[in-house]
């Protein structure tokens, strides 16, 4: 039995791409930018808090670690000055092109839940239709 990977673009199957608000590991495109989990969760969550955008951060200037961004330790220090301090984090979220209009509402969230509740109803009525339609007896 053999397996074959395939492998997306030119990228090498130990390569991946970093989320580009705090440089860990992305899980993809999250409203409109390449993040990570957390990244992700927190602007869902913070996206319309503008006054954490007027706090100071608590820690340290980031503009001095944006000047190492090509160094691996410009890296994590940028990760760990990010992942620390709400209002760099969010800032830097609204930098790199993250926007708050791909944020869903409550109400959207919740007309969201009530189409898949609908589909998922659909999708089991078919299902038992199927298992009904395969139950009768076929005329000869």
């Amino acid at each position: 039995m053999t397996t074959s990977t395939h492998y997306c673009g030119s990228r090498s199957p130990t390569s991946f791409r970093r989320c580009v608000v705090c440089g860990s590991k992305s899980i993809g495109i999250n409203f409109g930018v390449q993040s990570c989990a957390p990244c992700k969760a927190f602007f869902r969550r913070n996206a319309r808090r503008k006054e954490l955008l007027e706090l100071p951060c608590r820690h340290r200037d980031l503009s001095s670690l944006l000047e190492n961004e090509n160094e691996a330790n410009g890296r994590s220090m940028r990760y760990l000055q990010i992942r620390r301090c709400s209002s760099c984090r969010l800032r830097r979220s609204f930098e790199m092109g993250m926007k708050e209009e791909l944020v869903r509402t409550d109400e959207e969230n919740e007309r969201y839940k009530q189409l898949v509740d609908i589909n998922r109803q659909r999708r089991e009525l078919l299902r038992q239709q199927l298992l009904e339609m395969k139950a009768l007896p076929i005329p000869q």
